[in-house]
């Protein structure tokens, strides 16, 4: 679970030093927006980088790789260009900056960070026309 936002602090604990660091420890009880991305959900996120056996995407705060396997097949990685992507060689290329929507198929959490594996091998999901088509909409 990720914290989006505090909305309201309701109660701050008299602190309580660290015995040999000199350190105050509070309990605080707030209220906050936050975001718990669930196995199967839909995601859109940026691509971070592009590796041999896949690319990893932010969304968020949550880190998501999405391997080779999870690629279709018409998608080859290419180091051609100045930087590493897969492509279909016609109209998809899948780089560091692409936008792409994604199924989240597993979730891995370690303290103060986030961890997921997704999928791109559905319909609908893939490399991901937002910004441009966003724009054609409301012109």
């Amino acid at each position: 679970m990720m914290i989006i936002a505090i909305i309201d602090i309701e109660d701050i604990s008299e602190p309580k030093i660290i015995p040999g660091s000199g350190y105050a420890q509070y309990n605080v009880s707030y209220r906050a927006i936050v975001w718990r991305p669930f196995r199967g959900e839909v995601v859109d996120g940026m691509v971070s980088s592009v590796v041999n056996n896949g690319f990893f995407v932010d969304v968020g705060g949550l880190s998501v790789f999405v391997s080779k396997a999870m690629i279709p097949s018409s998608l080859k990685y290419t180091m051609e260009g100045a930087t590493p992507s897969f492509t279909d060689g016609v109209d998809q290329t899948v780089e560091r900056g692409s936008q792409v929507r994604l199924r989240i198929k597993g979730i891995r959490g370690e303290m103060g960070q986030m961890f997921a594996i997704g999928s791109i091998r559905e319909d609908y999901l893939g490399y991901a026309l937002l910004p441009t088509l966003m724009a054609m909409l409301f012109i």
